[in-house]
Order: C-alpha cells, then structure tokens, then sequence
C-alpha cells in the first residue's frame, strides 16, 4: 500500500512540476527550428544586415484578416508573412517596429495603405484584399505593394531587400558601357515626327531598384568613379576606350564583362547590306590578362539542349542551353542558389596559361558532351544541321568565371592625343575580373514574362538568368550578405511518403492505362476486319459479329473504369491512413511516450531515495 502512495505521490509531483515548467516557461521565449531549410529562421545574410541598421526602422504590414472569398491560401501565407515580420522584429533588439494593421473598408488604415501604394486585389463579392507593407527609416520609405504567393521562395529576400533599400547610405554605384540600347528614353512618351521611345531592358530597370544605374557611351574617355563597371557586348571600341577600361582595373575597379559569340539580341543591319558579324570582343585586354576567348566559336550541349520549335518539328537546340543546378560552380555564393538557366548561343573561357600571376575559377559549365561550331555555320533554315556540325570537344566549356590576380596592362603608355588626366600605371594589386561568354541571357524575351496576377502585372522570372545577373552584381560590388538570402524553401512540402505512393499508383495506372489502350486498338482492327458494311440509305448495318465484338469492349471499357476507381480508392486510403498514423503519433503517441519517460524517471528516482 505504501508503494502505492508514493507512485501516486509521484506522478502528483510530476503533474505539479509540468504545471510549474509551462507557467515559468511562458514568461520566456525560446523556440527552436527543425526544418531542413531553417525556414522559421532569419539566414545569416538577413542577421548580418540587421545588425548594420542606422537608427530605427517603421514597418507597417496591411493583411485584411477578415476579409470573405479570400482564398485559403492566401490568408495561411498571408499569416506565415506577418510571422516572419515578427522574427525581423525579435531579433533587431529594438530597432524595428512592427505594425500589423487590418485596413478594412472605409477607414483610416485603408486610405493610409492606398496612399502608400499597398494594392488592393478585387474579389468576387466586389470588396478588396490587400497584403503588403510599407518600410519608413528617417526619409527612407519603400514599399512592397503585394506579397506574391508564386514569390514564395524569395520572401526573406523580398523583405530584407526593401530594408536594404531604405538605407541610402548602402546604395552602390554601377556604370554600364555597352553597343545595346539597354536603358529606357528619358521621355516616356512619343514625341510628334519622333521614333517611338525605348522601354529599356527589364535587367536594368531591376538593377535601379538596389544601385544608382549610369550609362556612359561606347566612345567614353574615361570611366568614372564607381563600384563596379558592366561591359555588355562591346564592338568597336577606340584605343582610348579600351585604355579606359584597362586604367579602370589597374587602379582596383571591379569589372564586369559579357562578350558574345553570337548575338541574337543585336538588330539586323539594313537590307540589301552585307550582314556584320554580331559578335563581341575585347581581345587586347583579354591577350593580356590571361583570358582565353574565341569570339567566332559558339558552344553546344547535347546533353543540355534546349527543345525548340522549328519548321522540321520540335527539336533539341544544342547551342540553346538549358543548363541546371549541376552546372554551376557550388563553392561560390554568386551562383550556388541558381536551378536553371539559359544561354543562348554563348562561347566559353580558358585560362592562357603563358599569363603569370593570373588564376581562373569557372562558375558555371557545359556537360561533358559539349561541342564548339564557327559562328557563319549556323543554318537557321535547317537547326538540325548545327547538331550535325557541332564538334565534339569531350570536355566541359566554361560560360562564366572569375580571373583573379595581378593584371599587367595591355598598354605600354597612354595613347596619343588622350585626355586621360590620371597616372598611368603598368600593374593593377590583387583584383578580380567577372567573365560572362553571352549576352542574350540578359534580354527579355528569354528571361522574364509579364504575368497577369487578380489584375495586377507581375514580373515572372522564366529561370534564373536575372538572379545570376543580381548574384553578380553582389558579389562583384562586395554585398554577400542579399545573396545569401537569394532562394529559400518553400514552407509548403508534401511528405515524401505520401508524393511516393502518388507516383507508384500512378505508374501502376499508366501501366494499366497502356495495356487496355493496346488491347482497344487490337479490338477496334478486328472489328474493322470483321464487320461487313451494308448501306441503307444514309445508315450503316452491322454485322452481328462487329456487334458483339463491341459489346465485349463495352464489358472491357466497364472492367477498365471500375479498375482505375479501384486505383483511386486505393491510393486515397493510403494516404488517409498515413495522415491518421501521423495525426495519432504528434497528438497522442509522442506525448504519451514522453509522459512514461518521464514518470519512469520520477519513480526510479524515488525507489532510490532520492539519490
């Protein structure tokens, strides 16, 4: 009986103590985040920038909570938003302010979100939904107009992006020198007797929201003070360009290069006119500092083509490639987020290795069935014989790289007649020099589309092209840490288990599928054989033996319906019985399991006195 008493007294002690924990427990906050992709959890990068905030940081977050024929998803998105706002919050030690508003109809918190520019998505009973925030930092103010849901993966980064922007001191400076028109007419409008204005590329208009964008000419003396000059296919520059650009490494500038074997983004010249090659180089600086380039070689992959439509059908396009998450160079943070991209018509890098004192470091390659093709032998009236001329190098190609080292200048001495006002020097110190072998990655039409989102307009990403141009630019002009936080997971992940089973009845069903397929055709040749046609009129007489071959397929086509239900039925139970396993083992199994420990321990503790 005494025994009894003190396993009662026991478990009463273990019972007072698990009351004790939780009341002192809710006076502390501590959590801890299991998921494979620390999704609850602020990357590094966000932390880093955080810790840099100067002075205090406003964030208003307008979500109608309450709003009817909202669909689920957004309001459980919408919900996991507001969660990570709090985390930004936590961790900023009392630098951010975090406003959650509600901006129902006809109050004030809604015509303060309109004037912010937080847009309201129409719904079907005529009332608004608004989910988007407003960031305020003295006389900073930037504002995400709506959370996209297809945007999931780039949440953090949205976030932290716009606090970015809204310190100006952080603002970096980038000048772009290149033979296309890439930046928008200054007059937006068209003007009588006037060409139409120019919209300007996407990859620049993306680049402003983060950097103070320049254009300097082709035909530029001088590169003015920046942190990181893009050349984008350049032809045709002038000596004193050229110098330009070499002083502008020699003296520690960062350089950014995309040269093009094969331009599809060049405009075509005028007819009746020889066709000049739409090819880009810069070959004196790059004989002298190591780089490898032929700008009449175009690189394939076979392994990688891109399927295309031609006038022979739909085809792989070897020089048109689809490269992948395998391709690109995981040591280095400018490329390791990136899954897809698509290079057109690129060429590739080598080392020279009679160049001292310079390394190379590929980022991003072919596979190991690449091949190369002169530029003039690509037929466009007939794609299919570039795979055919394509030739084999049995080796990876390198797209894009970084040359590092101590670059010797290409000239000797400042050509004549320059107004070149600075010291000549001879040898940069340590630099670096980012390398890309194409240019048509940048252009629209093979990077972005426009999507129509509840009415609104949004830019839909095709692939990575425009995160490796932003990835660059990070790395090139020293900020990692907006890398860092490029790509997360996506908080929505079926359960492996479950997607397994899916995909084993389906390939089950397939496999039935195409066997009754097979059988239907068999029995649809023989009644053709079979039935003897007789015409009345505008009707056509069966033979009785067509009618009862058909009658047997109608039995068949039953016992094909009930069989794929069977599937169906099958696979649902499944899954239902794997969710109520779950459900069981988080409510009742683990606590349970935790609860015997527990009581095993209080009493083994006991019958040791206490020891």
């Amino acid at each position: 009986m005494n025994k009894f008493f003190d396993s009662m007294s026991s478990l009463g002690i273990l019972f007072v103590a698990l009351i004790v924990v939780n009341l002192v427990s809710s006076q502390f906050y501590t959590k801890a985040d299991i998921t494979e992709e620390k999704l609850y959890s602020l990357s590094q990068g966000t932390k880093t920038i955080l810790s840099k905030l100067e002075g205090e940081l406003h964030i208003k977050y307008y979500m109608n909570k309450e709003a009817e024929a909202v669909p689920l998803y957004l309001k459980s998105y919408g919900q996991r938003i507001a969660e990570l706002f709090q985390e930004y919050q936590d961790y900023s030690h009392g630098k951010i302010t975090l406003e959650v508003l509600d901006p129902k109809a006809d109050t004030e918190d809604e015509e303060w979100a309109s004037k912010y520019g937080i847009k309201g998505l129409p719904l079907p009973n005529g009332d608004s939904f608004r989910m988007g925030a407003v960031f305020l930092s003295g006389s900073g103010e930037e504002v995400i107009p709506f959370f996209n849901p297809q945007k999931e993966t780039f949440l953090e980064y949205e976030i932290t992006e716009a606090i970015s922007k809204t310190q100006k001191s952080n603002r970096k400076k980038i000048v772009v020198l290149s033979s296309y028109d890439m930046f928008p007419s200054q007059i937006p409008f068209q003007m009588p007797n006037q060409p139409a204005p120019k919209k300007g590329w996407m990859i620049i208009k993306e680049l402003q929201k983060l950097y103070d964008v320049e254009e300097i000419k082709s035909d530029t003396k001088e590169i003015p003070t920046a942190d990181l000059l893009m050349v984008v296919h350049p032809k045709g520059l002038s000596d004193d360009t050229t110098f330009a650009i070499d002083q502008y490494v020699m003296n520690g500038g960062r350089l950014l290069v995309m040269v093009d074997p094969s331009s599809q983004s060049e405009p075509n010249g005028q007819m009746g006119r020889p066709q000049a090659p739409k090819s880009s180089d810069l070959r004196k600086l790059f004989l002298k500092w190591g780089v490898q380039y032929n700008a009449s070689l175009v690189s394939g992959d076979i392994d990688n083509s891109t399927r295309i439509r031609s006038a022979q059908g739909v085809i792989d396009f070897p020089i048109w490639m689809s490269l992948k998450e395998a391709n690109t160079n995981k040591d280095n943070i400018a490329v390791s987020n990136l899954e897809t991209l698509m290079m057109i018509e690129a060429g590739s890098f080598s080392l020279n290795d009679k160049v001292k004192d310079v390394k190379y470091t590929s980022l991003i390659d072919t596979g190991v069935n690449a091949g190369q093709i002169q530029s003039f032998q690509i037929n466009r009236n007939d794609p299919m014989s570039i795979s055919r001329n394509l030739k084999a190098v049995n080796k990876k190609l390198s797209i894009a790289g970084i040359f590092s080292g101590k670059f010797q200048s290409a000239f000797s001495e400042k050509p004549k007649d320059s107004t070149y006002n600075k010291e000549f020097k001879s040898s940069s110190d340590e630099n670096s020099i980012f390398v890309i072998a194409d240019t048509d990655f940048l252009a629209d039409q093979y990077s972005v589309q426009v999507m129509n989102f509840f009415g609104q307009s949004i830019l839909q990403k095709l692939n990575d092209n425009f995160n490796f141009v932003s990835n660059t630019v990070e790395f090139m002009c020293g900020d990692k840490d907006l890398i860092s936080i490029r790509s997360r997971g996506k908080f929505s992940r079926p359960f492996d288990k479950v997607v397994n089973m899916q995909k084993s009845a389906q390939a089950r069903y397939k496999i039935q599928e195409e066997e009754q397929t097979k059988r239907l055709q068999e029995v649809q040749a023989k009644i053709n054989k079979k039935q003897s046609i007789k015409k009345e009129g505008n009707k056509i007489v069966l033979s009785r033996d067509a009618i009862e071959e058909i009658e047997k397929f109608r039995d068949e086509e039953r016992q094909i319906k009930k069989k794929r239900r069977e599937i169906r039925k099958n696979l649902r139970e499944d899954v239902e019985k794997l969710g109520q396993k779950l459900t069981f083992s988080n409510v009742f199994l683990i606590p349970f399991l935790v609860g015997i420990y527990g009581a095993m321990r209080v009493l083994n503790y006991s019958k040791q006195g206490g020891r």
